[in-house]
């Protein structure tokens, strides 16, 4: 059994099609949030719960940890209509009454508090896909936060929802103890421990609320997020004795580094992609490192101008991939005007780039690839080199 999960884009439906297509035998399992999926795909909704196995959970999920009334099954059914049947919701309006063994009561009369001043922050329907009932359970829950796992959970929205290493948040360098904080974030059902205690994650529709409440340009958590995450990316990504150190934290990286890019912060953010991608093709995943080696390349144009050398690193990375994958044609420009730029900087400085060579060789071979002899490939190359008046 093969199971794919968060399908939830069209391109990402083209391409499980696709891979379907290649599989004769065997069961595929997909998750997804879109509803239309072509013939052959048996399509299975999950509902909400509904109102009577949504007070079941209220009251399983708090029994022997709450203060019961009387009442408890007809407050629990109100909860369990504001909150529209989302289990999401509902584990923390249950964990929120386990804090302290509070009432059911207690709860709805906060959540509908709150409700009232997200009604006034926030589009009265919700924001984008999520409605207004989860922002409400959500900020229910989160001003019982302290300041420092409230920053924390605003640090770790800006991360992908896969797990992230316990060691990579416990340096955290502007937090006290993360940990600490961590758990609050998981006593109140707004963040994941795994059994061994060893990873953490936090459901992508939380990470999007908490998200929506960062309204600044360059968002504060973000930039910690940032710096955090960049400071544990090290490593030579194309040395398999990385990999250990790297995999885990690389979809937080793009994640972050998206999200930088998204928002005119250029460094760290092109940085992370770059080396993302490097990792991601070390391992022949061409069709993941693409898009980052892309980006990382337009982010550094606008940072350091087409000229600078990181530019034509850039430009040498993408141009390597496309020569991967057989497309010699659109990898040759790429590759030229890496070396292009090489030369200039070794001409106008005087002083050869380390770069260099290893782009000279790279461009013959390319020419190579696409038909010329070893003789006329580096013949093109020394005429290139000499235009520039550069001796190698």
């Amino acid at each position: 059994m093969l199971i794919l999960d968060n399908v939830d884009t069209p391109e990402a439906q083209g391409a499980v099609a696709k891979l379907a297509a290649r599989i004769p035998h065997g069961h595929i399992l997909i998750t997804s949030r879109l509803a239309d999926w072509p013939t052959g795909f048996a399509a299975l909704d999950l509902n909400v719960l509904d109102e009577p196995n949504s007070i079941r959970l209220l009251l399983a999920h708090t029994a022997g940890r709450r203060t019961e009334r009387p009442d408890d099954s007809a407050t629990a059914a109100k909860i369990a209509r504001h909150l529209d049947g989302l289990a999401l919701a509902l584990e923390q309006a249950a964990a929120w009454v386990r804090q302290d063994r509070r009432t059911l009561a207690a709860y709805l009369a906060e959540w509908e508090k709150t409700d009232a001043l997200v009604f006034k922050e926030y589009h009265p329907k919700g924001v984008g896909d999520y409605p207004r009932s989860l922002f409400t359970t959500y900020h229910t829950s989160a001003t019982q936060l302290t300041d420092d796992a409230r920053t924390l959970l605003h640090i770790l929205s800006w991360l992908a929802p896969d797990p992230i290493p316990m060691w990579a948040i416990e340096k955290i360098a502007t937090l006290p103890d993360p940990r600490t904080h961590l758990v609050q974030l998981a006593d109140l059902h707004l963040a994941r421990l795994t059994p061994d205690g060893e990873n953490a994650t936090v459901h992508r529709m939380l990470q999007s609320i908490t998200q929506a409440g960062q309204t600044e340009a360059k968002p504060p958590a973000l930039v910690v997020a940032l710096a955090w995450i960049n400071g544990q990316y090290r490593g030579n990504p194309g040395d398999v004795r990385t990999w250990p150190l790297l995999l885990p934290l690389t979809p937080h990286a793009i994640a972050a580094a998206n999200a930088g890019a998204d928002r005119n912060i250029p460094e760290p953010s092109g940085r992370m992609l770059n080396q993302a991608a490097l990792l991601l093709n070390a391992r022949a995943d061409h069709r993941g490192a693409e898009p980052l080696m892309r980006r990382a390349l337009t982010i550094d144009e606008a940072s350091f101008g087409r000229d600078h050398p990181d530019v034509a690193i850039d430009l040498n990375n993408l141009a390597q991939l496309l020569q991967a994958t057989n497309r010699l044609g659109e990898a040759e420009p790429l590759m030229r005007r890496a070396l292009e730029i090489f030369l200039k900087f070794t001409r106008d400085t005087k002083h050869q780039h380390p770069h260099l060579f290893q782009t000279i060789n790279n461009c013959a071979g390319l020419l190579m690839a696409m038909g010329d002899s070893q003789e006329v490939a580096v013949g093109k190359v020394r005429a290139l080199v000499k235009s520039y008046g550069v001796s190698v």
